[in-house]
């Protein structure tokens, strides 16, 4: 029943609801927090019926996930950004990346994730925050930003290749080993 449910509340949002209409968006983004993962999953899907591609309202109301306390909500926030934005919105990246530099650790590393969906690959914005991420002081944070470096870098991407090789002339043994792990990537 929950998922025949979640189904026909999904076919009824454009009858019901305009694209745009900030209380529509509301309530989805709303159900990125949801503890029930269809539930998450319906939500990243109607997110493209409440909203138009770059919608900046929706933009920031699904960004603002990746400081949530719930892993699994900042773990939707990826897929849901693609629902929302084209790669190489400015307003986006701007909304991803304010986050990279966040207090806690578990939304850097929603954020590293989050570039894939905002950054053209190849982008070197995308590759210069990777290549500081490597360097964080979070261990999760520096090998997310050296996996994510692989879908954001070109393949066999000459920039890339030199933002991480850089990294192994650091002092820390860390942040050498997170360098080397990105180019073995």
């Amino acid at each position: 029943p929950g998922s025949d449910a979640r189904r026909c509340v999904i076919k009824t949002l454009p009858i019901v609801a305009d694209k745009g209409l900030e209380h529509a968006i509301d309530e989805v983004a709303l159900r990125l927090e949801h503890d029930f993962a269809p539930t998450r999953r319906a939500a990243i899907k109607a997110l493209a019926l409440v909203a138009d591609k770059g919608d900046r309202y929706a933009i920031a109301a699904v960004a603002r996930r990746l400081e949530h306390q719930k892993t699994d909500t900042r773990v939707a926030v990826p897929a849901a950004l693609a629902q929302v934005t084209d790669q190489d919105d400015e307003f986006a990246i701007e909304e991803v990346c304010r986050r990279l530099e966040h207090e806690r650790p578990e939304t850097r590393v929603a954020a590293t994730n989050s570039l894939v969906p905002v950054f053209v690959r190849g982008d070197e914005r995308g590759i210069d925050h990777l290549g500081m991420l490597l360097e964080d002081d979070d261990p999760l944070v520096r090998f997310t930003a050296a996996e994510v470096m692989a879908m954001v870098a070109q393949e066999r991407d000459q920039y890339g290749v030199i933002v991480a090789a850089r990294r192994l002339e650091n002092d820390s043994l860390d942040i050498r080993k997170a360098a080397l792990y990105c180019l073995t990537l």
